[in-house]
C-alpha cells in the first residue's frame, strides 16, 4: 500500500469523512457550474435565433425581455442549487453525485 492511502486508513471515519467533503466540494460545484454555463448558452443560442426571426420592432423587443427574464429567474434558480449541494455536501461530509 502506498503511503497517501496508509495515511488515508488511518484516519478516523469522522476526520476521513469531513475531509473527502471538503476534497469533494470544488469539484461538485465546479460540475454544477459547467452544467449552468452550458444551460445558459443554449438558451443565448436559442435567443439569438428568435431575434434573427423578428420581423418587427415588437418582436424583437419582447424575445429580448422574454429573454432578460429567463435568465434572471435560471440564476435565481441555480443559486438555490448551489446552496443546496454545498449544504448536503458540508452536512454529509459528501458532496452529491453529480
Amino acid at each position: 500500500m502506498d503511503a497517501p492511502a496508509t495515511a488515508a486508513a488511518a484516519l478516523p471515519d469522522h476526520i476521513a469523512a469531513h475531509w473527502h467533503g471538503l476534497a469533494i466540494l470544488p469539484l461538485a460545484v465546479a460540475v454544477e457550474s459547467l452544467r449552468f454555463a452550458g444551460r445558459r448558452m443554449m438558451a443565448h443560442a436559442h435567443y439569438l435565433s428568435d431575434m434573427a426571426n423578428c420581423h418587427t420592432l415588437t418582436e424583437a423587443a419582447e424575445a429580448q425581455s422574454s429573454f432578460a427574464q429567463e435568465t434572471l429567474n435560471d440564476y435565481r434558480m441555480e443559486a438555490g442549487t448551489m446552496m443546496s449541494e454545498i449544504r448536503t455536501a458540508l452536512a454529509n461530509g459528501d458532496a452529491p453525485a453529480p
